[in-house]
């Protein structure tokens, strides 16, 4: 992959193209048309004749396939539109490459800035962090940011995207993991990193500490959180196994709820044994990490919440991440911490702690009668223990009834 500079020297020797005839390619020609040799404009609608700027016609507007077919190899094409992920999917299908062949007009003015530029590729928390660091003044007065999700399954283009964008950057911030296939996924990026780049590792941190229900990393699924084809995520994607036995066995919601908030229900000497466990996996995966945070969370146990579940940190830990990634690049960390906690920065349900862990694991900031956020898609609600549980069971309660009659594999 080419590095930024080339990239940048190639697009100003290469004729410009601009996909759409609209205000994002009227803007677009305004700023970059002595810095750019925008020559021609290709757009899929038949009433668009012109690229007309202030009064002044600029170039005729063509249609996309005829205007390809006899295009030469030196014309690179900018879409210009405010979504352009249908004009991408076309070129892509006429043979040209993301990033090489073609980019939108929001990709072309970051690059072309003379801001650094930074790539975030990582789990979810990752892109809360890339959230954050857009709320620095001082980050973003040196750095362009982009964020990319590494678990969910990328389409060509936006695979040769995410390559093309980690080719130009200046600062690669990515997950260091001890599952040996995702390291070997995270290898396979790390080539396309320039030399002159800055890499930040960062360890993944998830922790079934403060949910013993969830039981060890390989069962964290819920059989019984069945949500919608359009998503993964739902207000019960984490699993209590216990509750989940419990249904299984015929037991009645009100009477599972006697059973789990029994203040004796783990026993302080499990629950100890089960938090340094789970907080070894966070230590291993820190042997790898430019950033520690271990310390962090050891230190704020019972003074704060820390994580959302098993498999989200709070926004509290998410702000001390970047916070110490700040310092190491040697930045101000000027980050509005209050605004940062007011706000979600993570879409997933808070799950109540039981109250034998509360006590067990002397946890003083869930004394009381705490409240926790449940995520739905409608609306967010503040629920208590015993709400939760009366939702998860009825919730997971009802899809096991649907499996058992076979209408979810």
């Amino acid at each position: 992959m080419q590095r930024r500079k080339e990239w940048i020297a190639k697009l100003k020797s290469k004729d410009i193209v601009l996909f759409c005839a609209g205000n994002y390619a009227k803007r677009l020609y305004r700023d970059y048309c002595d810095e750019l040799s925008i020559v021609g404009c290709i757009s899929n609608n038949p009433n668009e004749e012109k690229l007309c700027v202030d009064g002044k016609d600029i170039c005729t507007v063509f249609r996309v396939e005829d205007y390809i077919r006899r295009a030469s190899k030196d014309t690179y094409y900018i879409c210009a539109a405010t979504t352009s992920s249908d004009m991408e999917s076309q070129l892509w299908l006429l043979g040209l490459i993301p990033g090489l062949d073609f980019c939108s007009s929001e990709m072309a003015r970051l690059i072309l800035s003379e801001k650094k530029i930074a790539v975030l590729y990582g789990v979810c928390y990752m892109r809360a962090i890339h959230d954050c660091l857009k709320k620095s003044m001082a980050f973003m007065s040196e750095y362009e940011v982009f964020y990319s999700l590494s678990y969910m399954t990328r389409s060509p283009i936006e695979d040769y995207y995410l390559k093309f964008r980690i080719s130009l950057c200046d600062l690669y911030m990515h997950n260091f993991t001890i599952s040996p296939d995702q390291r070997k996924k995270q290898y396979e990026l790390l080539r396309f990193v320039p030399e002159y780049a800055e890499t930040i590792a960062i360890p993944i941190i998830q922790s079934a500490a403060l949910y013993p229900q969830a039981g060890n990393s390989s069962q964290w699924f819920n059989p019984y959180g069945i949500v919608s084809s359009k998503t993964r995520w739902g207000a019960f994607t984490s699993p209590d196994h216990n509750i989940n036995r419990l249904l299984e066995q015929g037991i009645t919601a009100d009477d599972i709820l006697e059973i789990v908030k029994k203040k004796n229900y783990y026993e302080p000497s499990f629950l100890e044994a089960n938090y340094n466990k789970e907080m070894l996996t966070i230590e291993m995966s820190e042997f790898g990490s430019d950033i520690l945070i271990s310390d962090y969370i050891k230190n704020n146990r019972g003074k704060k919440r820390l994580f959302i579940n098993e498999t989200h940190i709070s926004n509290e830990v998410i702000i001390e991440l970047t916070r110490r990634i700040l310092d190491k690049l040697r930045i101000v960390a000027d980050l509005p911490r209050e605004e940062l906690l007011s706000i979600r920065l993570i879409n997933a349900t808070e799950v109540p702690l039981y109250p034998s862990v509360i006590k067990g694991l002397g946890l003083e900031v869930y004394e009381g009668n705490p409240v926790y956020l449940l995520y739905t898609f409608s609306e967010e609600k503040r629920v208590s223990f015993e709400e939760y549980v009366k939702l998860y069971c009825d919730f997971c309660g009802n899809m096991m009834r649907y499996k058992n009659m076979g209408y979810f594999p």
